[in-house]
């Protein structure tokens, strides 16, 4: 038992520390499982594509609802399975809508609609970007640019090269 909680685990001191820190409470022992996401297939062998869209989740054991974004309807997004050597080419289909139902749209004197002003910087709401972590691919576009940017309603193409000697592993988009 640790802090009151059953458990058939024999840990020492810090891993207990670690247990209460992270797993301790109930409701966080009680949660299901994320899904398992699916597979993006054929990555490598011809263009793919992935669709971001509003999303609407429901917290199984509260009831409770959170608006959200999803690839593919998916939450977490499709998980691409890539070999060193292999050539992506993805489309993004940008299906957010404009802005969010919270903010005002904004016009300039000339009475055009821009982009929302948050805290003197534009505020490129509903837009989106792709970005890995751990392939070693160029900033440039269309590789892997954090500084491109997809308006909602618009679709764009990202090509990704990876090294035939890229290492192994688990990578984040």
């Amino acid at each position: 038992s640790v802090a009151g909680l059953q458990t058939d685990l024999a840990l020492d001191e810090s891993q207990k520390g670690f247990f209460l820190r992270h797993h301790a409470y109930e409701w966080v022992q009680g949660r299901p499982e994320l899904p398992t996401p699916p597979v993006l297939e054929g990555v490598c062998e011809h263009p793919v594509s992935l669709t971001l869209e509003p999303a609407e989740l429901e917290d199984p054991l509260t009831g409770e609802k959170v608006f959200t974004r999803a690839w593919n309807g998916q939450i977490p997004g499709p998980t691409w399975r890539i070999q060193p050597g292999c050539n992506i080419n993805l489309t993004i289909y940008n299906k957010l809508g404009n802005y969010s139902p919270s903010v005002a749209e904004v016009r300039n004197a000339q009475g055009e609609s821009q982009e929302p002003i948050i805290e003197f910087s534009k505020a490129y709401l509903n837009h989106t970007n792709i970005h890995t972590h751990g392939l070693h691919q160029s900033p440039v576009e269309p590789a892997d640019s954090i500084f491109m940017r997809l308006p909602p309603g618009e679709s764009m193409m990202w090509t990704y090269h990876i090294p035939a000697n890229h290492m192994g592993g688990t990578f984040w988009y």
